[in-house]
């Protein structure tokens, strides 16, 4: 039987989540974050749809989509990550684009 607890983008921990945020490392450029590359759907929580994308540092970043932003358009789950640049841009920006994973 499988014991292993399941983890969601709240339980990060604050210092983690600030580490990443003030990381030394070379910022990412958002162009480059989304040049030729897509997001994929992983889960929906309290009127978010969150999305993960594969970036070119080697990490999976998981970031939110507003339902209310998105109002009636379609939202699927692998999508070129242009149209998801505005969401991306406001990730970052609140502290919400949070590393998920190794690509």
């Amino acid at each position: 039987m499988n014991d292993r607890k399941v983890y969601g983008i709240d339980d990060i921990p604050q210092e983690i989540v600030d580490a990443i945020a003030t990381s030394s490392a070379r910022p990412m450029k958002i162009k480059d974050i989304v040049k030729d590359n897509t997001v994929e759907f992983q889960f929906y929580r309290q009127q978010h749809m969150y999305y993960e994308i594969c970036c070119y540092d080697g990490q999976k970043y998981t970031f939110p989509v507003p339902l209310e932003d998105v109002m009636d358009a379609s939202l699927f789950a692998k999508e070129k990550a242009i149209t998801y640049m505005r969401y991306i841009r406001k990730a970052r920006e609140e502290g919400t684009f949070v590393v998920s994973g190794c690509c």
